[in-house]
């Protein structure tokens, strides 16, 4: 082989191995410059108007045990990040914010980020629902026959009418002693009502009102005069911050024609092993408990269904299954 070939070789490998070096030098240094963990903060899932929310970032770290910057961008409240924390403050220091929800309805972002000298910056964004209890449910203009009362117990005011030969609430019972707020956010209560097992429902109506039988909700079915529409004459065609509720569905015609006023709030079950809570069907079933009993552990549901024009029936565990309840008294008791 030619002298000038091996040398010339020779200079590319060694150039290909500094080259190599170079490289796992720069992979360390980023590496030693990245954050230890992931950054993170808890924000609630659903807020509302004029609300104070406090956030804290967690999760991340420097390897040398030094301090970083903190920034937090909220929309509608902040233009750009807003700087709260230096990494040479003190770390009593934690870098939180405290910020009130804007005037707004739908969904606010908030971002965090993370940065130091010769660190590269982390970034976190998340995003939650912002409600006025007042005007995030839509449900038309209610009819000239809807009246009101006060529920004594926590001076909640609920909507109820005439239907068939019974008074029927037309909101979900919402009373806080007992039963689940979705998502664990109370601000939906006035909105969707708590969700309550049956053990719950059964004492749980307001004074003179009660737990529908099987006898009451066959009277609001027999009121309704267009049979193959039971469903869709139960619904109304609610928007919750201008979004459709209930899912479209040709078979099923949405006309609140019996003014029982549904929306689709789902139903939860609780998982056994752990206690964890399931959410399930949201915006798609309306379920309520009614006071029949099946057996010592279980009772009768009645449902609506967004694919279905019928008022439906199942049974459902006591103390693990949590559905909404309306409640009905008698004319004679007004």
């Amino acid at each position: 082989m030619n002298i000038r070939k091996i040398i010339f070789c020779t200079f590319l490998f060694t150039l290909c191995l500094l080259s190599c070096k170079k490289d796992k030098e720069n992979y360390d240094a980023i590496r030693l410059n990245s954050f230890i963990g992931a950054l993170d903060f808890e924000l609630p899932i659903f807020v509302k108007v004029g609300d104070e929310i406090t956030l804290t970032p967690k999760g991340i770290s420097r390897a040398d045990k030094k301090g970083f910057d903190v920034a937090w961008r909220v929309a509608n409240v902040h233009k750009d990040f807003h700087t709260v924390r230096t990494e040479d403050d003190a770390p009593s220091k934690t870098g939180l914010i405290t910020f009130t929800v804007p005037n707004i309805k739908g969904v606010l972002s908030v971002s965090c980020q993370v940065t130091a000298k010769g660190f590269y910056a982390e970034t976190k964004t998340k995003e939650l629902v912002v409600l006025d209890p007042n005007t995030s449910l839509d449900r038309g203009v209610l009819g000239e026959n809807i009246k009101t009362f006060i529920d004594s117990r926590d001076s909640r005011e609920y909507h109820y009418t005439k239907i068939g030969n019974r008074y029927w609430m037309i909101d979900n019972l919402s009373y806080g002693a007992k039963g689940i707020s979705y998502r664990k956010s109370p601000v939906m209560d006035p909105i969707y009502g708590r969700y309550y097992s049956w053990e719950e429902a059964k004492d749980i109506s307001p004074q003179s009102w009660r737990l529908p039988t099987k006898e009451d909700w066959d009277d609001l079915v027999n009121s309704i005069v267009d049979k193959s529409q039971i469903s869709g004459s139960m619904m109304v065609n609610a928007q919750l911050n201008e979004a459709r509720m209930w899912e479209f569905w040709p078979k099923v015609k949405i006309t609140n024609a019996s003014s029982f006023y549904a929306i689709p709030t789902g139903y939860i079950t609780k998982i056994e092993e752990g206690g964890g809570l399931r959410y399930s069907d949201i915006w798609q079933y309306s379920v309520y408990w009614t006071a029949d009993e099946v057996d010592e552990g279980r009772a009768v549901a009645r449902y609506i269904y967004t694919k279905n024009p019928n008022l439906l029936t199942f049974e459902a565990d006591k103390n693990l299954f949590y559905a909404s309840v309306r409640c009905v008294k008698d004319i004679d008791d007004e």
